[in-house]
């Protein structure tokens, strides 16, 4: 049981919403009815910015892909926004959005978007993972495992906790995050 009070779990979300410029409605539920489940769900905070030995597009490539698949719109601009306040060139980051990975032009980001699209998927998938071995290295492989897993939590929560459903967008924004431009 948390010790906070719900004014001090408030004051934990107001600047993540405000850093990724919008409202956080299945996070100040948490702060209203479990706190000490709030502070679980903070903590996976550090995990969600974890890129390790993957470059910030090899990343993103995985992370766009997995979010897609839980078909939470505000996510994914989310995941959009981050990776392009990430540096990750727009036309990548449209190419994978759009399903098109025929527009990716760097070989190792198409294995990956298709290693990730088909392990979602459940299907074999034993020549990318080769390949992708080979070319990245084991610990690049945990690292994509890592952000698939991470960045399905978010849409998984919202959607147990009912914020979330079907929501396809019909516009996203491919704007870097403002305060994350303010910052650097």
């Amino acid at each position: 049981m948390s010790n906070m009070t719900h004014e001090q779990a408030l004051d934990l979300i107001a600047p993540i919403e405000q850093y990724l410029n919008r409202p956080l409605p299945h996070l100040r539920e948490l702060a209203e009815v479990n706190r000490a489940g709030l502070e679980q769900v903070l903590a996976i905070r550090g995990p969600l910015s974890h890129h390790g030995v993957l470059t910030p597009a090899q990343s993103a490539v995985a992370k766009l892909v997995a979010t897609q698949f839980q078909d939470c719109g505000s996510c994914l601009q989310i995941e959009v926004a981050l990776a392009v306040t990430a540096g990750v060139d727009e036309a990548l980051v449209r190419a994978v959005v759009a399903g098109k990975p025929e527009q990716i032009n760097d070989p190792v980001l198409r294995d990956i978007y298709h290693y990730i699209h088909a392990t979602l998927l459940q299907q074999n998938h034993d020549e990318l993972l080769q390949k992708l071995s080979k070319t990245l290295g084991a610990q690049a492989l945990t690292d994509l495992a890592i952000a698939v897993a991470i960045v399905q939590f978010f849409p998984i929560l919202k959607r147990v906790m009912g914020h979330a459903v079907s929501c396809k967008v019909n516009h996203l924004d491919y704007q870097p995050l403002p305060l994350a431009t303010v910052a650097n």
